[in-house]
């Protein structure tokens, strides 16, 4: 079953066509990788997904829920974590979380659960604003969860994090998933992608170029990973 159905979706910024008739569909539980350059049109499907722009046509299903006028209803079922994400610094971890909490008009007393998830424990009374970049990004993930999301939207979540730090929000990620989240991530990182993703879409100039099973992909033309795969699918595409 999908979780999210995609069908012809077309978006232009003045001169540049941003998405070009895309067609993507995501089944329930899978981790799905968006790969493409700078520019070549995965922030615009994000962005498009979460509600931040409007596609000037085509259609969207999350959850068998068309977008169009249904944002409401849709939010409810993913959690989105931006790329830059950014909180109120003079708060800690849990005054933060309960006071999106009252605004999303959700139930409070699963704050720390929620917190101990992404491996937060230690850090939920610390103010946001002496966080590192990874226990940001782990925040971010556990403000992607409230409410219990069956969908997770990810925009370069791994970004600027150490090894360490991604390895870890790999295996938070990989746990998520077996509880039976879907995740949609967008990274720069293809051996992140490539570590978590069981399948992938790569976009060039704001079209679906290809689509498939991630390890699939890399072996029917015997790449050596999933970054050869990508560098020879964009320059044939170019």
């Amino acid at each position: 079953m999908n979780m999210i159905k995609i069908k012809n979706l077309t978006k232009q910024y003045k001169t540049v066509l941003a998405l070009n008739g895309i067609d993507l569909n995501i089944e329930k539980q899978d981790i799905f990788g968006l790969l493409g350059y700078n520019g070549a049109g995965k922030s615009t499907l994000i962005k498009i997904l979460v509600g931040l722009v409007k596609a000037d046509s085509g259609s969207i299903l999350i959850n068998d829920i068309s977008i169009n006028n249904n944002h409401e209803t849709v939010s409810k079922h993913f959690g989105y974590l931006p790329e830059f994400p950014y909180f109120f610094p003079n708060m800690t971890a849990t005054e933060c979380i309960k006071y999106l909490c009252k605004l999303e008009n959700i139930d409070e007393t699963s704050v720390d659960d929620l917190i101990e998830s992404v491996g937060l424990e230690k850090q939920k009374n610390k103010k946001l604003g002496a966080y590192s970049q990874g226990m940001m990004q782990r925040f971010g993930l556990a403000t992607a969860l409230l409410g219990n999301p069956e969908l997770l939207i990810l925009d370069e979540p791994t970004n600027g994090l150490d090894p360490g730090g991604r390895k870890d929000f790999r295996a938070t990620l990989k746990r998520l998933n077996s509880e039976g989240k879907t995740i949609l991530l967008s990274s720069h990182l293809l051996n992140e992608i490539e570590l978590v993703c069981n399948k992938v879409a790569v976009i060039n100039n704001g079209e679906i170029i290809k689509i498939g099973d991630t390890k699939k992909l890399i072996n029917e033309n015997n790449y050596n990973s999933l970054e050869d795969f990508f560098l020879n699918t964009t320059k044939e595409n170019s």
